[in-house]
C-alpha cells in the first residue's frame, strides 16, 4: 500500500488537498480537504467513501465517478468541479508522501 498526497490549485484560486492510499491499483482510503464549498457538507465524507475501491488508472474514469456521485446525490460544489477533484487525485498519485 502506498500513501500519496498533493495540493491542487483550481483555476480561480481554490485549493484541494488530497491524501490517499492505493492498494492493488484502487483507492483504499482518501481524505479530501481544501477551501472549496460543498453542500450538503456531509456529502464530502460520502464522496470519499464512494471513491474507495475505484481504480485509479485514468482521469476520465475518476471524473465520471465524481460527476455521477455529485449528480445522483444533488450535491452543489462551489470553487471546484469534478475534473478538479480528479486532477488532484491524479497529482497525489504522482506524489508519494
Amino acid at each position: 500500500m502506498s500513501v500519496c498526497e498533493a495540493e491542487y490549485k483550481v483555476a480561480g484560486g481554490k485549493m484541494i488537498r488530497i491524501r490517499l492510499n492505493v492498494k492493488e491499483g484502487a483507492l483504499s482510503s482518501i481524505r479530501i480537504t481544501g477551501d472549496f464549498f460543498m453542500h450538503p457538507e456531509e456529502a464530502l465524507e460520502k464522496l470519499e467513501s464512494s471513491l474507495r475501491g475505484v481504480k485509479v488508472e485514468e482521469a476520465e474514469g475518476l471524473e465520471r465517478h465524481i460527476d455521477a456521485f455529485l449528480s445522483e446525490n444533488h450535491v452543489t460544489v462551489l470553487g471546484a468541479a469534478s475534473r478538479d477533484f480528479a486532477a488532484a487525485i491524479l497529482k497525489a498519485l504522482r506524489t508519494p508522501a
